[in-house]
């Protein structure tokens, strides 16, 4: 991330500290196609390579969605790890309140989502969860999205970022197995640090 009017002691970007077998991927056609051939592989490698198309309209209509929302970079396992672990994500975006409103209250109105504010050591973070279900011929398929807010240091406090955090599972997955996931989600988002 690179802020748009630097100032002295103003953040040029920030650190994550991803889980092993994690990288990010820009959100472009490089980043869509290196996700794709992940998959692709995956899916030879469980001996269902008839997913394989499917799997490659859903990603292309994620990454689509993905770019209408302006995110830059997706983090993801990117290599399998002896663990089960349910699909899951972290997409990151700039966001900018708008109207002179503050970036917390931007924030939830743009995403429709109720935000708790946690105080930690780079400031504050906004914390806000919701659950949705698949449409169409995805109607099993559910996902809690989380969703991670921080805003830059003063004098940017209408200026930060969005870090959107997904677990995708079907109606039957245990309730726990979800939980866990989602602190895991936390877990990598108490690692951002600004630089």
């Amino acid at each position: 991330m690179t802020a748009d009017d630097s100032q002295p002691g103003s953040p040029t970007g920030y650190h994550l500290l991803l889980p092993p077998g994690w990288r990010g991927f820009s959100v472009d056609d490089a980043g869509l196609a290196a996700v794709q051939r992940l998959v692709s592989a995956r899916f030879r490698e469980l001996g269902r390579p008839d997913l394989d198309a499917q799997m490659r309209t859903l990603l292309q209509q994620q990454w689509e969605g993905l770019r209408k929302q302006l995110a830059r970079q997706v983090f993801m396992q990117a290599e399998q790890t002896e663990l089960k672990v349910l699909p899951m994500s972290i997409a990151v975006r700039q966001f900018v309140a708008r109207g002179g409103t503050t970036f917390e209250a931007g924030l939830a109105s743009v995403t429709e989502t109720p935000l708790e504010r946690i105080d930690t050591p780079i400031g504050p973070v906004f914390r806000g969860e919701r659950e949705q279900r698949g449409t169409g011929e995805f109607a099993v398929a559910r996902s809690v999205t989380v969703l991670y807010g921080l805003p830059l240091p003063e004098p940017h406090h209408q200026k930060g970022l969005a870090f959107i955090g997904s677990v995708t599972h079907v109606d039957e997955t245990d309730d726990e197995l979800i939980r866990g996931h989602v602190e895991l989600l936390d877990t990598i988002m108490e690692t951002v640090r600004w630089r």
